[in-house]
């Protein structure tokens, strides 16, 4: 059955291979090569997350606690108030007054906000470029031959291409009506946060 986890290894293998290292198992987490190859990929998935995406963002009201405090969602990797006049940022998990200083809003806030997606939920073209530069990342930290480099990279780059593609063909369905259409075309409001940020091959995807 697919999971995460399982997603997850087959990536690790994936890049494995590029230097000719053996297969591993799900059992294999604490193998040198695993924790090697997933430290890289970690570091892929973190930039990756930063991106604003049709599968990763949604328009929402967020509603406000007994003391008046708007908790943010967990999984929460940027948000934005609908209304750009509203200064609040994320600081502790709760929205936050930056123009009054405090984190007492007293009233439902409707957000754009761009949530953190396990590999099992994202959609085969995000998995597909994630696999590809993860093999290009790792395959240039362990001093692969330039002629490879070149190939992985094209890989990445193509990969992102056909993402980016996607993206662009999947705005009527919600694209605009969230954060990531919004930050094509305008200017971010003084409150705007990431709560995590950074670029991909790059290209960003928020310009």
């Amino acid at each position: 059955m697919a999971s995460s986890s399982n997603i997850r290894l087959s990536i690790v293998n994936s890049m494995l291979r590029t230097i000719g290292t053996a297969k591993l198992s799900a059992s294999d987490t604490e193998h040198p090569d695993y924790i090697v190859a997933n430290d890289v990929l970690e570091e892929v998935l973190e930039d990756f997350a930063s991106l604003p995406l049709w599968f990763n963002t949604s328009q929402r009201i967020l509603s406000q606690d007994t003391d008046g405090r708007i908790p943010i969602p967990n999984n929460t990797i940027a948000i934005d108030p609908v209304l750009g006049a509203l200064n609040y940022v994320a600081r502790d998990r709760y929205l936050f007054d930056v123009n009054k200083r405090t984190n007492i809003i007293g009233a439902d806030v409707e957000c754009f906000i761009q949530a953190k997606v396990d590999l099992i939920d994202m959609p085969t073209e995000a998995i597909k470029f994630i696999r590809a530069q993860a093999r290009a990342k790792f395959y240039l930290d362990e001093d692969g031959g330039e002629r490879k480099v070149r190939e992985y990279n094209g890989a990445a780059y193509s990969a992102q291409m056909e993402l980016f593609t996607v993206n662009l063909s999947r705005m009527d369905i919600n694209f605009f009506s969230g954060r990531a259409g919004r930050s094509f075309f305008t200017a971010r409001p003084s409150g705007y946060q990431h709560i995590a940020g950074g670029t991909i091959g790059g290209v960003n995807f928020t310009q």
